[in-house]
């Protein structure tokens, strides 16, 4: 091995199998342990898109003139609000209790 040529066969007697198995162990031991120590890794925060932040800026109660102020103050047009409240309504995030009266179920009072 010390001219750089690889016999075909390795072989090792018992008592350096038996060491290198004894130091592999150890090692896993070792690296254990640090990777125990080591800080756990931050979540990168996760940014909301307009409709999430649309949905998320919804108050519990309210009515449509509400959510289209809402959608104002956020850069939201009408008709992409009124898509959003129809595919919140359908999606269970929001109930539509009668015409013109809305209810976030999670923040109910």
């Amino acid at each position: 091995m010390d001219s750089g040529e690889m016999p075909s066969k390795l072989i090792c007697e018992e008592q350096g199998f038996k060491t290198a198995i004894a130091i592999a162990e150890t090692l896993i031991i070792h690296a254990s342990y640090i990777f125990n120590q080591l800080p756990e890794s931050e979540q990168p925060v996760k940014r909301l898109n307009k409709r999430e932040r649309f949905y998320e800026a919804l108050p519990a109660q309210f009515n449509r003139q509400g959510y289209l102020d809402l959608a104002v103050q956020l850069g939201i047009k009408d008709k992409t609000a009124q898509g959003y409240m129809t595919n919140f309504v359908k999606g269970g995030l929001l109930h539509r209790d009668e015409k013109d009266s809305y209810t976030k179920p999670n923040k109910e009072t």
